[in-house]
């Protein structure tokens, strides 16, 4: 009878949105924030009945904006809401990124100085290597035969 209620529900589905949302947003009170997103999905709902579909809904949204928020490593660093992160700490993120992004266009335009093929793969290493600080980097070639 239980699994029959959660499966009808699509209960599972909501406490893994209400948990993701949490990571994502990292609140001083868990609980407080829980009810600011029921309350504002319930909302939302005005009069129209519960559908089960809603909370997968819900977590696919969630998922897409943590994969928007995640970095060049594929790291999730959250929202932060209700202050748990200093603008000092976010400061130092933002420019850790452009730093990167720096590197990923001067990389862009010393490969674009080449014509030649094999002399653009031997840049493409050097700026891969010197981008991902790694002392050595291979090349795999495909070819129409193979």
């Amino acid at each position: 009878e239980a699994s029959e209620y959660l499966a009808r529900t699509n209960f599972k589905s909501i406490v893994e949105w209400i948990t993701a949302e949490c990571i994502l947003n990292r609140p001083d009170d868990p609980l407080g924030f829980c009810f600011q997103l029921l309350e504002a999905k319930i909302d939302a709902r005005g009069d129209t009945a519960y559908a089960p579909e809603q909370p997968t809904e819900y977590v696919r949204a969630c998922y897409a904006e943590a994969s928007n928020l995640a970095d060049e490593h594929g790291v999730i660093h959250g929202k932060v809401a209700g202050g748990g992160g200093s603008i000092m700490g976010m400061a130092q993120a933002t420019a850790a990124r452009l730093g990167v992004f720096e590197r990923l266009v001067k990389a862009s335009r010393a490969i674009s100085e080449t014509l030649d093929p094999y002399e653009a793969t031997s840049v493409i290493v050097q700026e891969t290597c010197a981008i991902m600080n790694a002392d050595r980097a291979s090349v795999f070639l495909m070819t129409p035969d193979k």
